[in-house]
């Protein structure tokens, strides 16, 4: 995957059918920010192609679509990356959909036929910059800051799924504990720095056989 981005661009992936909407959100960009760069897809097959092939800063998602309805794009955009944020523009004023939707972790929802330039250019860098936030909190309430790796909180709460799936499928769950021997002693005799190097190279290591 091309993981780079233009220096001061958003990258923005347009998921849409119709050719019509597509170029009034493009002219509606345009005049708003130029900062904005709007790649397209028409539906949901060509939008994880284009996902697989390049980094998007935000998704505008319409839900009717020849390959997906209602929240079948958004859970598929989810599902391959839950760190993009996606934007829902639609055609469809339906207070049940947009809670759902919001629910699940849209970042908006907007109506095609009440949408202005301003209105859409700050949903997009509004919602990237929620996404940004909601992601640094979820990670340091559930990340160790000095090793990256889950902390108690989290590592309980996939211990707790682990077992629930092994009931329900009649299967183990493995455990492996490692013990770190003689680490006070690396704390007493060359200090807390030189623990927390080797708490992270230790970290880095597992990380790469797990």
């Amino acid at each position: 995957m091309n993981n780079v981005v233009a220096l001061g661009e958003t990258q923005l992936l347009l998921v849409e059918d119709n050719a019509g909407d597509v170029e009034l959100i493009r002219a509606l960009l345009e005049k708003e920010d130029t900062t904005i760069a709007v790649s397209h897809a028409p539906d949901i097959t060509a939008a994880i192609a284009m996902l697989n092939d390049k980094s998007f800063n935000a998704v505008l998602l319409d839900l009717s679509l020849p390959d997906a309805n209602d929240l079948e794009g958004f859970f598929s955009i989810q599902n391959m990356d839950p760190t993009l944020p996606i934007v829902v523009l639609t055609g469809r004023d339906d207070e049940a959909l947009a809670l759902k939707a919001m629910a699940n972790g849209t970042q908006d929802y907007l109506i095609k036929d009440k949408i202005q330039g301003t209105t859409l250019r700050i949903a997009i860098h509004y919602a990237i910059q929620r996404k940004r936030f909601e992601d640094s909190i979820t990670r340091q309430a559930n990340f160790d800051s000095l090793t990256g790796l889950t902390n108690r909180a989290l590592f309980e709460h996939r211990l707790d799924m682990a077992i629930a799936r092994s009931k329900r499928s009649q299967k183990g769950v493995g455990l492996l504990f490692l013990d770190l021997n003689d680490f006070k002693h690396v704390n007493d005799t060359l200090g807390h720095a030189a623990g927390d190097m080797l708490l992270k190279e230790l970290a880095g290591r597992m990380a790469q056989c797990v």
